[in-house]
């Protein structure tokens, strides 16, 4: 199974294959980029084969709406993946949010502009109650993200994570299904 499509003004959102790995790799093994993430840097290539044959390939088979590959249209090349997943099996018609993008993208608005793409196609097609998302408190351009994805911040959650020694607070975030819906509107 692959994901559907989707296009921006700068992107297209897809499914990763194997032929990703070189470009996958080349963000996903430099420490500023896994800084604030949930997965270990990666070592080597067979880390990125691992990510796309085994989680990638799970998900998709699994009919979730991740990982997307972000393919910059000028470069026809992955810089990052966004994607969302059901939370609790969807018994609480909740869906999270996450996403990751090379470091030489960042401050340009293409994580905006492809998170917004998915949130749009994510209510459309699944119809969630909320989507939420999660950033370590420290990354303030995350939390941009979220917030110019229309995103109401919910709380901190202290020390909920573990990462590269140290114990990190998540801030936590999320639209409504209403709320999206208000902004479709205006």
């Amino acid at each position: 199974m692959t994901l559907k499509l989707l296009e921006t003004p700068r992107l297209y959102l897809r499914s990763l294959t194997l032929q990703d790995i070189d470009d996958v790799y080349a963000y996903a093994k430099d420490p500023q980029v896994s800084k604030y993430v949930t997965w270990e840097t990666h070592k080597n290539q067979t880390d990125t084969y691992e990510f796309i044959q085994n989680f990638a390939s799970k998900k998709y088979a699994e009919g979730e709406l991740e990982p997307y590959g972000i393919v910059l249209k000028e470069e026809n090349r992955v810089i990052g993946t966004v994607g969302c997943s059901w939370l609790n099996q969807k018994k609480d018609n909740i869906m999270s949010m996450g996403y990751v993008l090379a470091r030489e993208y960042w401050g340009k608005g293409l994580m905006t502009e492809a998170a917004q793409a998915l949130l749009d196609y994510a209510f459309e097609s699944q119809e969630p109650y909320l989507i939420m998302a999660w950033c370590i408190a420290e990354n303030k351009a995350s939390a941009r993200v979220m917030k110019k994805l229309g995103m109401t911040f919910e709380g901190c959650l202290r020390g909920r994570i573990f990462r590269h020694g140290t114990q990190w607070d998540m801030d936590c975030y999320s639209i409504l299904q209403k709320e999206w819906l208000d902004c479709q509107i205006k």
